[in-house]
């Protein structure tokens, strides 16, 4: 009720169209939300007019907050998975996002990551040439686990098995790869 009060005298004030989005609990105990919207407007006699309309945006609100809740859960999962998982560009091999083992492991932040694609994690020695649009063509040949020398931020090399699949964001294709360390195996 305070934000209400607050953005109605704000609007009398400026004359700036009132746009609210508030939750109110219904005589049964039920939380609704409600979306309102409307003009402003000072009439000669110096009186301030609001014309718009109050909608009942509740199963949208549960929509949203449902999506907001399941993108948690997925983030979590994903950021507590304790392999390291890198989702990158399926075409440009840019880095899109990493998991906090990708960072332990790599020694990159994530904002560091967002700089690199995976033609400089693979190993100097064996990404040599082999970076661009061929490299990326083999990575989406692969179907099968395959072994890779990996390069972390201070420069020493590990062995890696990399197992990587396919996925579609939207209208972006990218690939998801989990890589183990094999190093001492």
């Amino acid at each position: 009720r305070r934000r209400l009060h607050a953005e109605t005298l704000r609007c009398i004030e400026t004359l700036e169209p009132f746009d609210l989005q508030l939750r109110n609990r219904s005589s049964e105990g039920e939380d609704r939300w409600v979306h309102f919207a409307a003009s402003v407007t000072r009439l000669p006699n110096g009186d301030t007019v609001f014309d718009g309309v109050g909608l009942d945006v509740t199963d949208q609100k549960r929509s949203e907050l449902a999506l907001q809740e399941s993108e948690k859960r997925y983030y979590t999962l994903f950021d507590s998975n304790p392999l390291p998982v890198i989702v990158f560009h399926a075409n440009s091999l840019q880095v899109l996002d990493v998991n906090a083992a990708a960072e332990a492991q790599y020694g990159y932040t994530r904002e560091e990551f967002s700089q690199l694609t995976m033609c400089d994690i693979v190993a100097l020695e064996d990404a040599q040439g082999r970076c661009g649009a061929e490299f990326a063509a083999e990575i989406h040949a692969q179907s099968a686990p395959t072994g890779v020398r990996h390069g972390r931020r201070d420069g020493t090399v590990f062995d890696v098995t990399v197992r990587s699949h396919a996925v579609r964001l939207g209208s972006l294709g990218v690939r998801v790869a989990i890589m183990q360390d094999v190093t001492e195996i």
